[in-house]
């Protein structure tokens, strides 16, 4: 199953989703895909004409995203690290 959201733009975030042992879950790669990308669409709305955003609202916001997704792929690669903890 994958669910699309669609921007403005016409271009779409796929995010795809499992069932495994009854719950629903999505790839964390696909998160932080999304998350970047939506970090991305704003920074290029508030560089347009198209969109009227505050520059430092903008930053502030895509700069968290960012850092969001950043710590879900550092928090990924340490359960997935096959290395015995001490």
């Amino acid at each position: 199953m994958n669910s699309d959201l669609e921007e403005s733009d016409g271009q779409r975030f796929r995010l795809p989703v499992y069932r495994l042992d009854g719950e629903l879950v999505i790839p964390a790669i696909a998160v932080t895909d999304m998350l970047r990308g939506i970090a991305e669409l704003w920074e290029t709305w508030r560089r347009s004409d198209q969109h009227r955003m505050d520059d430092e609202t903008t930053a502030v916001l895509c700069t968290a995203l960012e850092r969001f997704a950043d710590q879900l792929d550092t928090e990924c690669i340490a359960v997935a690290d096959p290395r015995p903890t001490r």
